[in-house]
């Protein structure tokens, strides 16, 4: 009896170890999900608080109103600079064109709306461009990429649209590999996530229950055939496990209600951001920054 107890104990210190083994050793194929953020806050105009910005997790910003120095001090308080970047619309003219020695690169469409021009994605002036500019970028100390514009290639006649859309396929996925330690947070690109497996680090939707209608100047409710719509491209993007950011419009002073929206979007599984449409103010999010935080 005494060797029968003694070979119990055995057995099970043995399963016991076994059981801490399977916690700590990793299993060859499965991954853990990646870490959620909680709160981002987007930031476009000059002059950013940089207190302010640096409470949130992310900072999404105009890389032209911030020095190298304001990147760093951003960093140092702790949060996360990421850089807006247009990766399918070129901001500007013809004389801006010809200045960038990019007129050779762009589509047959203008985004008159936006004064910006529509650009081909596989034009090879265009991609190193675009590549350039993001190593500038990391140079600049900034942590990722705010990727605006993915889908202006749906601007085109549709015959020319499949091959546009493989193209910036590949031009994501090389800038993934040329710039591995940059965050690249998408908007939208529901066109090309399906290939692109890994390669974002979250993605942004506008206009979930609050949106902007720019061509009319006013704030308007968001229908729920659009937001269904918008959830059927989302699901496959919960069930990878990335982050989703709702950025949603509403005036600075129907602030209870943004509130409220913020909390409703928390619920809903996003990382929320509720300001007026050019976020060019601080906003309501995940946190609430008060006047008190300094610049």
């Amino acid at each position: 009896m005494e060797k029968d107890s003694r070979r119990a104990r055995v057995c099970s210190a043995v399963k016991q170890l076994l059981a801490v083994l399977t916690v700590f050793i990793p299993v060859p194929g499965v991954q853990a999900a990646p870490a959620q953020f909680s709160s981002v806050v987007f930031w476009y105009a000059d002059k950013p608080p940089l207190a302010k910005l640096a409470q949130f997790d992310w900072a999404v910003v105009e890389p032209g109103h911030l020095s190298a120095a304001d990147v760093k001090a951003l960093r140092v308080r702790g949060g996360l600079p990421f850089a807006y970047l247009s990766v399918g619309e070129f901001h500007g003219g013809q004389p801006e064109l010809d200045a960038a020695a990019l007129s050779g690169a762009v589509s047959s469409m203008r985004n008159n709306a936006w004064n910006s021009q529509v650009m081909n994605l596989a034009s090879p002036a265009w991609r190193e461009h675009l590549f350039s500019r993001a190593a500038a970028l990391r140079a600049q100390g900034y942590a990722g990429l705010f990727l605006d514009t993915l889908d202006s290639f749906q601007l085109l006649p549709e015959a020319e649209r499949e091959a546009q859309r493989l193209a910036l396929v590949s031009l994501l996925r090389e800038l993934h590999q040329r710039q591995p330690q940059l965050k690249l947070f998408f908007n939208r690109g529901f066109e090309v996530l399906r290939d692109l497996q890994g390669v974002a680090a979250a993605v942004a939707v506008e206009s979930i229950h609050a949106g902007w209608d720019a061509a009319n100047q006013r704030f308007r409710p968001v229908p729920e055939a659009d937001r269904q719509w918008l959830e059927t491209q989302l699901q496959p993007l919960r069930a990878q496990d990335i982050p989703l950011v709702a950025i949603d419009y509403l005036p600075a002073e129907r602030h209870e209600e943004a509130r409220l929206l913020v909390k409703r979007l928390r619920a809903e599984g996003f990382v929320p951001y509720i300001a007026p449409p050019d976020l060019g103010s601080m906003g309501v999010g995940s946190i609430e920054v008060t006047h008190e935080a300094g610049q």
